[in-house]
């Protein structure tokens, strides 16, 4: 780890200001998850990370990878460039020296906010207190509006198609849980994943929460498959194996056809 660089001291830092004004799960997400490359790298900054991999790590949108980092940036414990494509990737930086970053309270928390910031201002410096009360309320309207979409927590149709088709772990226990009604090779399940996204579009869906939609799509392959299994082997096997426990057809249409021994 790098020098003057105190990992339990950063995080400490983090969950105060995080008293002071909450940062979404997925700021917060974010965060840790740069002080985990930083701390693995030994704080040799700024970190390379293409947006892709940091939202497949957090299970997010890559915009709300991009609305995250806004909200480190604007209170001030990080930094970053925007990437270029799938050439260079976003860099960024934890900013290590708490004093630079954006909301210092000292132990100020809570309802004794306001007595706790007269007490270290000191006398006749609390006539702007107000002034900054009134600031303070308006912080959230200048952030981002992840707060929102975190809230939802609901993707557009297309970020949900391009996550279903990446995710190989969850798509190999579905081709597991058909392979006892039918097999299904994981091609013909992309497939089948993206005709299902298709069928949500033209019914004028267009957005959806992920694991609503995960579910929708179980109950609605298993269906599919079934219903197949019907066409293909339903009608045949009735023809090809009739019921054995009724008897033989009667051929006779007279009564001359009965002649002869039994």
């Amino acid at each position: 780890m790098a020098t003057g660089v105190n990992l339990f001291e950063l995080m400490h830092s983090f969950w105060k200001e995080n008293d002071y004004e909450p940062f979404p799960a997925s700021a917060t997400a974010l965060f840790f998850f740069l002080l985990d490359r930083a701390n693995s790298r030994h704080w040799k900054m700024p970190i390379r990370c293409p947006t892709s991999l940091i939202s497949h790590a957090l299970m997010v949108s890559e915009q709300t990878v991009l609305n995250s980092r806004n909200v480190l940036y604007k209170r001030g414990l990080i930094t970053y460039t925007k990437g270029h494509g799938n050439k260079v990737a976003p860099n960024y930086s934890i900013i290590t020296d708490l004093k630079n970053w954006a909301v210092r309270l000292g132990d100020c928390s809570g309802n004794d906010l306001e007595d706790c910031l007269a007490d270290n201002l000191g006398d006749g410096l609390t006539d702007g207190l107000n002034i900054y009360k009134n600031k303070d309320k308006k912080i959230k309207n200048k952030l981002p509006s992840i707060y929102n979409a975190e809230k939802e927590k609901f993707l557009s149709l297309d970020e949900l198609e391009k996550l279903f088709l990446s995710d190989t772990a969850w798509q190999a226990d579905l081709i597991s849980l058909l392979s006892t009604d039918t097999q299904i090779s994981a091609d013909s399940l992309k497939q089948q994943i993206s005709y299902f996204f298709r069928q949500q579009k033209c019914s004028g869906r267009d957005r959806r929460e992920e694991k609503e939609c995960r579910t929708h799509f179980v109950n609605w392959i298993k269906k599919q498959t079934n219903q197949t299994n019907i066409n293909n082997y339903g009608i045949n096997q009735q023809q090809r194996e009739p019921d054995k426990r009724r008897g033989s057809d009667v051929s006779a249409t007279e009564p001359g056809d009965y002649d002869g021994a039994f």
